[in-house]
């Protein structure tokens, strides 16, 4: 019922303005969320290691590095096996690294 109503009112090209904003938004906020999470873990194991506890702040470490290197090798696998030209691609990897690779989606 929303619906049929937004688009008596909203035409297309509106509606497909605000879809690439909030698409933007979202991806903002997604990497925000990303960085302070790694940012936390990192934080979290030095902490550790300050403290003597070399155990639980290594733990810690290993499991932060290893979820920031299966991410980036699934977005560069994403990246790589996507059906788009090569010169993109090489603009494109650096992105997907970064994690700034769903700013271009």
């Amino acid at each position: 019922m929303m619906a049929r109503y937004l688009d008596k009112c909203i035409s297309k090209e509106i509606q497909k303005k605000i879809s690439v904003v909030a698409k933007f938004l979202s991806s903002i906020f997604t990497l925000g969320l990303y960085i302070f999470d790694t940012g936390s873990d990192i934080l979290v194991g030095v902490a550790y290691l300050r403290e003597g506890e070399t155990w639980w702040g290594s733990v810690t470490l290993t499991f932060a590095g290893l979820a920031f290197i299966l991410t980036n090798i699934t977005a560069i696998g994403i990246v790589y096996f996507a059906d788009i030209n090569d010169l993109w691609k090489l603009i494109f990897i650096p992105f997907a690294v970064l994690q700034l690779g769903m700013l271009f989606m």
